[in-house]
């Protein structure tokens, strides 16, 4: 027989000693991003982009709050093909900023404008044959289609959360 079997092999097991060495690392900061209820936007969800790099998405109404590194930083949102100006804005170690993000000026305004104008003129139309009152309405429609064409990168606005709401 080559070997015997009774014959266990000892095996000597040695415990390594390791050291962790913890390396001190910057205190990461926080965006708070609110996003305004409005009446325009209300079934589209907004895409966040820091430095060009999506952070994720937020949706009418809602609040969220990302953890980022300290520094310089430019902020964008997307709603489908239109956006917003980049936004500059600078965050020290553990520092909060926060954000609110919203349409355009007069937005949902003009779109209670719109539709009212619109119904009051199909009324008058069929009831009384005044055929004139859709033209009170182009100046609300020119407004909202530069938002969604030429000035497609301005339909969202970004600004300092004046209110500073906790989450």
């Amino acid at each position: 027989m080559p070997g015997n079997l009774n014959n266990k092999r000892k095996e000597k097991i040695v415990y390594l000693r390791t050291t962790i060495v913890l390396i001190p690392c910057f205190t990461m900061s926080i965006l708070k991003i609110r996003r305004k209820t409005e009446w325009v936007n209300w079934t589209r969800d907004t895409g966040i982009y820091l430095d060009d790099i999506k952070l994720g998405i937020i949706s009418n109404g809602q609040k969220k709050e990302f953890t980022i590194e300290p520094g310089s930083h430019t902020l964008k949102a997307k709603i489908d093909w239109c956006g917003s100006q980049r936004f500059p804005f600078e965050v020290r170690e553990g520092q909060t900023e926060s954000i609110v993000i919203g349409a355009y000026r007069h937005a949902n305004l003009l779109l209670v404008m719109e539709v009212l104008l619109l119904v009051t003129h199909f009324f008058l139309r069929n009831e009384y044959g005044i055929n004139y009152v859709i033209w009170f309405a182009v100046p609300f429609l020119l407004y909202t289609l530069y938002y969604t064409t030429i000035g497609r990168n301005r339909y969202l606005v970004i600004q300092e959360d004046e209110q500073n709401n906790d989450l």
